[in-house]
């Protein structure tokens, strides 16, 4: 196993979301919490003028599922992709495509637990984009293990996630749901 290692690398018109795993913990013969392995790496979010860069904490099982949606809604052009941080609870990501192979990346990142710095960011991506993620996934599952089942997502909209989003937040995340069903 060769570290530092793309997890996964998003990149759009105005911005991309990319992890690299630095280092993993209890691999092989210890899971944690979440599924598959505690791990750690550097996560970088451009998104238009704004920008994070940081060290965050995440599992190996967290981005089997990952790949897994993003697999699902790939090759019909449908559907939402979500990763979900359940072990730090900083990073929320969604990908919704639509039939005519457009992509939106919505999500958000906080700082702390408490969100006293959040960045809500989109960027606008296509399904040329796609690949490459998918094939770094696949790669992260092949060195570590699919763990998928291990993990079992919050529901995409849970009453505690609405009440972090400001109420102009929460419309425009609605509204474009709204109209990626409707696609």
């Amino acid at each position: 196993m060769d570290l530092p290692m793309i997890a996964f690398e998003l990149e759009g018109e105005n911005g991309s979301v990319s992890l690299e795993i630095s280092e993993v913990f209890g691999f092989p013969d210890e899971t944690a919490y979440g599924g598959g392995y505690g791990a750690c790496g550097r996560l970088e979010i451009h998104a238009g003028n704004c920008t994070v860069s940081t060290t965050h904490y995440f599992t190996t099982g967290e981005l089997n599922c990952f790949e897994k949606e993003l697999e699902h809604c790939y090759a019909p052009l449908h559907g939402e992709a979500t990763l979900y941080n359940n072990t730090e609870f900083q990073l929320e990501l969604a990908l919704t495509f639509d039939k005519l192979g457009h992509v939106v990346i919505v999500g958000r990142y906080s700082e702390q637990l408490s969100g006293t710095n959040t960045l809500d960011f989109e960027i606008a991506t296509d399904q040329t984009y796609i690949p490459k993620a998918l094939s770094q996934l696949r790669r992260v599952a092949a060195v570590f293990g699919d763990h998928s089942q291990d993990w079992h997502p919050p529901t995409p909209i849970s009453p505690q996630a609405l009440r972090a989003y400001s109420l102009k937040q929460r419309l425009r995340f609605m509204l474009l749901r709204f109209n990626r069903m409707m696609m």
